[in-house]
C-alpha cells in the first residue's frame, strides 16, 4: 500500500477546487497557469511559501505541511480545559424501590359509589 504524501493531498485539494482556481491563485500570489499545472502534475513543485499559503487557504490554518516528512500534520491544539466542576450525586439519599404495595400510601381521594339506575322496560 502506498503512502499518500502531503504534496499529493495539496494537489488533489487544488484539483477539487479548480472551479475557483483564479481566486485561489490570486490569494496565494502566483499565476493561474502555474497553479493549474501543479494540480495536474505538470509542474513538479512550488516554492515553499506558496505551498504553505495554499495549505493555510485550503485547510483554514488547521494543518501544516511538514517539509521533512512531506505529510500534512495538525497544528498544536491547546489542552482541553474544564468548563466547570462535575456535579456530585449522592445516591444513598435517593428513594429505593421496594416491591409490593406501598406501606405509606398517603391520603387517598374518597370516591362515593354511584347508585345503580334501573332502565325502564327491563326486567
Amino acid at each position: 500500500m502506498s503512502t499518500v504524501t502531503g504534496t499529493q493531498c495539496v494537489r488533489e485539494a487544488i484539483w477539487a477546487r479548480r472551479s475557483r482556481l483564479v481566486s485561489l491563485s490570486k490569494d496565494v500570489g502566483i499565476r493561474t497557469e502555474l497553479l493549474d499545472g501543479f494540480a495536474r502534475g505538470n509542474v513538479a513543485d512550488l516554492p515553499r511559501p506558496v505551498i504553505d499559503a495554499l495549505v493555510k487557504e485550503i485547510w483554514n490554518d488547521n494543518l501544516f505541511l511538514d517539509p521533512a516528512l512531506d505529510l500534512l500534520c495538525p497544528r498544536e491544539q491547546p489542552p482541553a480545559r474544564s468548563v466547570g466542576v462535575l456535579p456530585t450525586l449522592d445516591t444513598s439519599k435517593l428513594p429505593r424501590y421496594k416491591f409490593g404495595p406501598n406501606p405509606n400510601p398517603g391520603p387517598q381521594p374518597e370516591i362515593a359509589p354511584k347508585p345503580r339506575q334501573r332502565r325502564a322496560g327491563w326486567a
